[in-house]
């Protein structure tokens, strides 16, 4: 059903699009959701339309036929930090020489290895403040976002509060 309806919003209007499918370990895990996102990732040029899988562990992609499928239908590749327990196969699967392999068992938050066709260069991805805020996963930074978002509320509802009780309302001067 939620795949119809995504099938029917890409088909539907030719334009450039990307779909992009975070945490795509938990539709990899089943056969019918892995078939659907490697049906995508076949056939989302036809349709203008870029796809984008995330997921903390490419073991994930690896250990499926649709995964590796999926993997090799992606033009680029990126790969952060890696386990030991998978190092080998993502060494085999990549190509990855003794350095680069190195560098994804050392690597810290961020760094990682940029695949682009046979190029691979490494990378450090250094987020914004703003953009920090929406993707950090750690549960103190949350709060804290979380907390300073309700003070903003606050104040915007209190400041629109006494703009309308003093009568300053759009377009007038304090």
């Amino acid at each position: 059903m939620r795949e119809n309806f995504i099938w029917t919003k890409i088909r539907g209007e030719l334009k450039k699009r990307l779909l992009i499918i975070d945490e795509a370990w938990y539709l990899m895990k089943y056969q019918d959701s892995a078939s659907f996102v490697f049906g995508i990732a076949k056939r989302a040029r036809k349709y203008y339309l870029g796809l984008t899988t995330a997921t903390q562990d490419v073991s994930d992609f690896l250990s499926l036929d649709f995964g590796r499928a999926v993997l090799s239908n992606s033009s680029i590749q990126i790969l952060l930090k890696q386990s030991p327990t998978v190092i080998e196969q993502v060494t085999q699967t990549f190509y990855l020489s003794e350095q680069e392999k190195t560098l994804l068992l050392s690597s810290n938050v961020g760094e990682g290895l940029f695949f682009a066709g046979q190029s691979h260069v490494a990378i450090q991805v250094v987020a914004a403040p703003f953009e920090h805020e929406l993707i950090t996963s750690n549960p103190e930074e949350v709060l804290k976002f979380l907390n300073r978002r309700r003070v903003r509320k606050k104040f915007c509802f209190l400041s629109c509060k006494l703009s309308r009780l003093f009568g300053m309302g759009r377009g007038q001067k304090y």
